[in-house]
């Protein structure tokens, strides 16, 4: 598995844009909280989209396709809660579950090299 610096850094920035975007659209009472899930969230997931590169080609093709699709699937869940002023523990309970889904497959097909 290797990373790539630049990308990463470029991940970075863009991760920071996306939660400055959440942090506006936010509801007061949670503004930290979904800033600091949507960031840490957002940062995983698309250095797992750009950034990483395994010795199998396969291997690299699944992980992005699975990153891209938890990036969108994430992006949705995050305006959705926004607009629809989730709670505190509803929220972290639901990108608890969607971010262990992804560590969880994205483990699964590295572990198998496919």
């Amino acid at each position: 598995m290797k990373l790539n610096t630049i990308l990463t850094l470029t991940v970075f920035c863009i991760c920071i844009l996306i939660s400055y975007t959440i942090y506006i659209n936010a509801p007061i009472e949670t503004k930290m909280i979904y800033t600091f899930g949507s960031f840490l969230f957002f940062l995983v997931v698309s250095i797992g989209s750009i950034s990483l590169s395994f010795e199998q080609i396969r291997t690299t093709t699944n992980i992005k396709f699975i990153s891209g699709s938890f990036f969108f699937i994430g992006l949705v869940f995050h305006f959705l809660s926004c607009t629809f002023k989730l709670n505190e523990s509803t929220y972290i309970v639901s990108i608890g579950i969607l971010f262990l889904t992804y560590a969880l497959v994205s483990y699964l097909i590295a572990e198998k090299n496919q």
